[in-house]
């Protein structure tokens, strides 16, 4: 939650006022147990259109904005979700590049991907891993409050990362 959300939204002397951060494996819990004020939508999921919590919905809406393809690009919790699916597919004990990619599609997306739409994937890895350097990588990678894998090169990791981002930005990947 961004800091503040709640504030405007509370009661004076409310013990909700203020939005308080798990730490730890409490952080990483699914978003089922996200605490949710009824006036106060968390901004990425209203970005997704969820539902009004104070009357009933029969259907939801069907939406596609470009809010919500900025979100799953930019937001910190889609880039950390995107640094550990690289990470998994990193820890592979294949070293072939397409594999990789191969995995990673099935976890983002569970099914195989084109030759056409890998093809693509691969020379995204290789432009992103040209590109970055240690210190841009080292940077990219900061995004979420889960540490980063010491034993994965930096600039791998960091270029795998933006072809998993870029798996889970497809419209494949997102429910609409």
């Amino acid at each position: 939650q961004p800091a503040g959300i709640w504030e405007a939204m509370s009661m004076t002397g409310s013990n909700t006022k203020t939005h308080q951060q798990d730490s730890g494996d409490g952080l990483y819990r699914r978003s089922v147990y996200t605490f949710v004020k009824r006036f106060s939508t968390p901004p990425v999921l209203a970005t997704f259109d969820m539902s009004a919590r104070d009357v009933c919905v029969v259907q939801r809406e069907r939406t596609n904005t470009p809010l919500q393809a900025l979100i799953t690009l930019n937001s910190p919790h889609f880039l950390e979700a995107s640094r550990h699916i690289a990470a998994r597919a990193m820890r592979q004990s294949d070293t072939n590049p397409a594999q990789k990619i191969d995995y990673m599609a099935e976890l983002v997306l569970t099914a195989p991907l084109k030759n056409a739409q890998k093809k693509v994937l691969l020379q995204s890895y290789d432009s992103f891993r040209q590109s970055f350097t240690e210190a841009k990588a080292k940077e990219y990678l900061q995004s979420g409050d889960s540490p980063i894998d010491p034993t994965l090169p930096v600039r791998d990791l960091a270029a795998w990362a933006v072809v998993a981002n870029q798996l889970i930005n497809t419209d494949q990947a997102l429910n609409k």
